[in-house]
């Protein structure tokens, strides 16, 4: 029976290591971006971080982090679809007063341009319960292939976002210990991975800051421009530019 050295042991270990991070890596493949993004978040709020760890602990600093990172994402979010709800409701009120609007809307959904009688012989026609039900089982399945594709896109994103907030959380109160673990335990010397580590993160800042700093600039163009043509609610448009 041959007996390891301790060196070798080491080396076989770390190679164990190696092997099952990789593994760990495959299973969580399919969420890299999530977890990318929040390892380069966390890079580039780390001083943040610092500043108000030395005032109320690591843990609590970190929560408040997420919490105003949620706050940032969420609420322009929520004020443009609020704003654009409140344009879809306004739209929807002057369709239905307008006779001319519920033509224009019928020639829309049906392909053609019809007369206000045939405008109004459609609209009488909806309000049957027969010439629904005949929608429904002519479209239904379309409608609940897109509603499927809807939800299904709805759960992942929702599963990305969770993903990426536990992530930052974690990585800003236990990352250190993360990394000086990695670095004790790589089957490369420190200096290499300490090399890969710093590459790592300028990739992440450089396209952080120039995705951001590109849509921003986007958007404050296109916020002016609408502004200056009279295009009613501007501002929701130029942030969702």
């Amino acid at each position: 029976m041959t007996i390891l050295s301790p060196d070798q042991q080491i080396r076989a270990f770390r190679w164990v290591v190696l092997v099952l991070a990789l593994a760990a890596g495959a299973t969580l493949y399919p969420l890299w971006a999530p977890i990318v993004l929040a390892i380069w978040t966390v890079v580039m709020i780390r001083p943040i971080l610092l500043r108000v760890a030395r005032a109320i602990g690591r843990d609590k600093a970190a929560a408040i982090v997420v919490v105003g990172l949620v706050m940032a994402i969420f609420l322009p979010v929520l004020g443009a679809l609020a704003s654009l709800s409140m344009g879809a409701i306004t739209l929807a009120r002057d369709l239905a007063k307008s006779d001319s609007a519920k033509n224009a809307f019928i020639s829309v959904v049906s392909g053609g341009e019809p007369s206000a009688a045939e405008g109004a012989g459609q609209l009488q026609a909806l309000s049957s319960p027969s010439k629904i039900m005949a929608l429904v089982q002519e479209h239904g399945m379309s409608a609940a292939q897109v509603l499927g594709g809807a939800a299904g896109a709805l759960a992942e994103a929702t599963l990305g976002l969770f993903i990426y907030f536990y992530a930052v959380y974690v990585l800003l109160v236990e990352g250190p210990s993360y990394y000086d673990w990695l670095e004790r335990h790589a089957p490369i010397e420190p200096t290499h991975t300490k090399r890969l580590a710093g590459a790592f993160e300028e990739t992440g800042r450089g396209l952080i800051v120039g995705v951001g700093l590109t849509g921003l600039s986007q958007g404050v163009v296109a916020t002016i421009t609408y502004f200056a043509l009279g295009v009613p609610r501007a501002f929701v448009l130029g942030l969702v530019t």
